[in-house]
C-alpha cells in the first residue's frame, strides 16, 4: 500500500554493481522518482542484505528516517569464468534481487529486535576478485584477464568450514542477546551458500526441518539476494506468521558474518 515517494532512504547491498562508480542507489533512486533521498551502497557480499538491515534498523532508530528501502541484488552471471577454471563458482552462483521496506514501531516487542555483526580479513583472499583495482596501475591489464583475476576466486573448503562453524555461533549469540534459546525460534533463513552448508547449520543448532526454509536448488547463491527472496517465498508460503520468531543469518567474503532476530 506504498508508493515510491513514502521512502525516506534507500540502502542497496551488492558486489556486482552495473558500474564501478557510482553505487546501484542511485540508478535504482533514479526510475523510482523519489526525488532527493540518499542512496547508501554497502559492500559485504554475501551478508550484505544482514548489513543492510543493521544500518537502515540504525537509521530509523536515531530519528533519521522512518521508512528505508533495504535492497540485495546481485548479477554473478557476467563475472564467472565458465570454462573447467571456474566450474567451483559458476555452478554456484546466480543472479538475483530482493526487497524489503524496514519501518519505525511504536511495538518494543516487534520488528528487529537484535543483531550480532562480524568480520575477520585475514580470510579476504579466500573468497574474492583481485582485479580490477585502484590499488593497480592500470586498474586492470591484459595479463590480468589472461590470468582470469577478473574472476571471483574461492577456496571451497575454507569457506565451508568457517561459514558451519560462524553461522550457528551467530544464531546463539543474537538469541543469547535475547534472552531466548534456539528452541524458541519459529523459522531460520540461512544465506544459501550451498544445500550442505545450510544442511550443516541446521544440525548444528538442532532445528527440525519446519523451522528452516532452503531454495537454492531452484535459485543457486544470489549473494546479497538470497535472504530477501527467502523471507518473500516464506512470507507468500505462509510460513511466517505474526509472532514468530525469526532468525535470519549469512556468511560471506570478507570473511564477513552476522544475523538479526526479528519478531514478525
Amino acid at each position: 500500500g506504498l508508493a515510491p515517494t513514502d521512502l525516506d532512504a534507500i540502502v542497496f547491498a551488492t558486489v556486482s554493481p552495473d558500474h564501478f562508480i557510482p553505487g546501484n542507489g542511485v540508478f535504482l533512486q533514479r526510475p523510482l522518482g523519489v526525488g532527493t533521498i540518499p542512496a547508501l551502497d554497502i559492500r559485504q557480499a554475501c551478508s550484505g542484505f544482514i548489513y543492510g538491515l543493521s544500518v537502515a534498523d540504525a537509521w530509523i532508530r536515531a530519528g533519521m528516517f522512518r521508512r528505508i528501502l533495504v535492497v540485495g541484488q546481485e548479477i554473478q552471471s557476467t563475472g564467472m569464468d565458465v570454462s573447467d577454471n571456474g566450474r567451483n563458482t559458476a555452478v554456484i552462483f546466480a543472479d538475483g534481487a530482493g526487497a524489503v521496506v524496514l519501518e519505525a514501531t511504536d511495538d518494543p516487542n516487534r520488528g528487529l529486535l537484535a543483531f550480532d555483526l562480524h568480520s575477520q580479513g585475514e580470510f579476504a583472499e579466500m573468497l574474492w576478485v583481485d582485479s580490477p583495482g585502484s590499488m593497480y596501475h592500470p586498474e586492470i591489464s591484459h595479463k590480468d584477464l589472461d590470468d582470469g583475476k577478473q574472476y571471483l576466486q574461492m577456496d571451497g573448503k575454507e569457506v565451508f568450514r568457517h561459514a558451519v562453524t560462524r553461522m550457528p555461533e551467530s544464531v546463539n549469540a543474537v538469541v543469547g542477546k535475547l534472552g531466548l534459546g534456539i528452541g524458541d525460534i519459529s523459522l531460520l533463513l540461512a544465506h544459501q551458500a550451498n544445500l550442505r552448508i545450510a544442511e550443516m547449520v541446521q544440525r548444528k543448532l538442532d532445528l527440525r526441518d519446519d523451522q528452516v526454509y532452503n531454495n537454492i536448488q531452484q535459485y543457486g547463491n544470489t549473494t546479497a539476494a538470497t535472504i530477501p527472496i527467502l523471507l518473500d517465498e516464506c512470507v507468500r508460503g505462509g510460513r511466517v506468521k505474526e509472532g514468530d520468531l525469526v532468525v535470519l543469518t549469512a556468511f560471506g567474503a570478507g570473511f564477513s558474518w552476522g544475523s538479526v532476530a526479528c519478531r514478525w
